[in-house]
């Protein structure tokens, strides 16, 4: 039988970056859009925040911060 690690393209890291470095940058939404040489990863996230971090093919891709809640834009125009 395959192990089925092996067939998945990406995987998500858990306890990639240390969860205070983590909750302390987020806070104060001090991540860099774009390569981080400290941590090795690619940061996709352009409002400074990091949620998820995958591995697609050796390479380590960090992405925002899921919101908490979210705004529909169609319903915000219809409530004004």
């Amino acid at each position: 039988m395959q192990n089925q690690g092996q067939n998945s393209i990406y995987k998500v890291l858990k306890n990639y970056i240390p969860k205070n470095v983590l909750v302390k940058k987020n806070k104060a939404r001090t991540w860099k859009y774009g390569y981080n040489d400290k941590y090795n990863l690619v940061i996709i996230s352009k409002d400074g925040t990091l949620g998820d971090i995958y591995e697609i093919s050796n390479v380590i891709i960090g992405l925002p911060k899921t919101p908490k809640t979210f705004v529909n834009q169609k319903e915000k125009k219809e409530n004004q």
